[in-house]
């Protein structure tokens, strides 16, 4: 794959492929006892050759999973953060490429769950937002996420949360 770069094939479509395999190769060693190192390998190689923003938001999910699993929660947040905040793109994605309805969903309470792994993140306004775009999906889901085993309490430590916390009346 690597010597396609090498062609007159566009960059975009060998990128495409190149993550594909990417993911094969991660889905083979995730059974590999030791294999910790090899996974890193190829999320840092996945780093220099993809391009985020043209992708979709079905491999921006993925590759945030890939990212976690590699323990980069903060990585993993910033590739989906153009598909949960599109407004504040300077670049509107194309819209095929947002998310709607429950994949909308997905990708919102996937972010949640990875920024609750980045402290510096509890008092970001794309968390407190984030936040706030998940109680009015899904007031119940919402109000899930607070204490074990999902969200700390810590993040009600951000003012603007915890205010929409309590206001939503979760039963915690």
């Amino acid at each position: 794959i690597d010597a396609m770069y090498k062609s007159e094939i566009p960059h975009n479509i060998i990128n495409a492929l190149n993550v594909e395999w990417q993911f094969k190769l991660m889905d083979a060693l995730d059974t590999v006892e030791g294999s910790e190192a090899q996974v890193e390998a190829i999320i840092n190689k996945i780093k220099t050759f993809y391009n985020f923003k043209d992708g979709s938001w079905q491999n921006a999910l993925k590759l945030s999973y890939a990212f976690c699993r590699a323990k980069d929660y903060k990585f993993a947040t910033s590739i989906l953060e153009p598909y949960i905040f599109p407004e504040k793109e300077k670049i509107p994605p194309k819209l095929s490429h947002v998310p709607s309805g429950a994949d909308y969903e997905k990708v919102l309470f996937a972010y949640i769950s990875m920024s609750s792994h980045v402290p510096e993140k509890f008092f970001s306004r794309n968390f407190s937002d984030a936040l706030v775009k998940a109680r009015d999906i899904n007031k119940e889901r919402y109000c899930k996420l607070f204490g074990d085993p999902f969200m700390s309490f810590q993040v009600l430590d951000n003012p603007k949360i915890k205010a929409d916390f309590f206001e939503a009346g979760c039963p915690k």
